[in-house]
């Protein structure tokens, strides 16, 4: 979609992704924050399916990430792209930012430098 797009991983398996997208004019910096992990299972046996199988079953999909922040994601994901696809004339600028440590404190994510 034309937008500039970073891997920065402080830790080799917790890898962030940020997206930039400059605007028309100088202006404001609007920032869209997702995180792309998802709370620890402690006991999987306790789960009806497996806890990180993604299972399909009558149209709906079972699995600890299946809601977890991940509809949000993909909404900033696609609002970053809308915006570079339709070329919106913005003053300021727009960056999308998703993280893999938001569920243990954020760490290795947002509050990572």
């Amino acid at each position: 979609a034309g937008l500039s797009v970073e891997v920065l991983a402080p830790q080799p398996h917790m890898p962030n992704l940020v997206s930039r997208y400059v605007g028309a004019a100088e202006g404001r910096h609007l920032i869209l924050n997702g995180h792309l992990d998802q709370f620890p299972v402690e006991d999987p046996s306790a789960w009806s399916v497996a806890p990180y199988g993604g299972e399909v079953r009558d149209g709906r999909i079972y699995g600890r990430g299946a809601s977890d922040m991940k509809g949000g994601t993909v909404a900033l994901a696609a609002a970053m792209i809308l915006l570079a696809e339709l070329r919106v004339p913005l003053k300021g600028r727009g960056t999308g930012t998703f993280v893999s440590d938001e569920e243990t404190g954020g760490r290795w994510g947002t509050a990572w430098p």
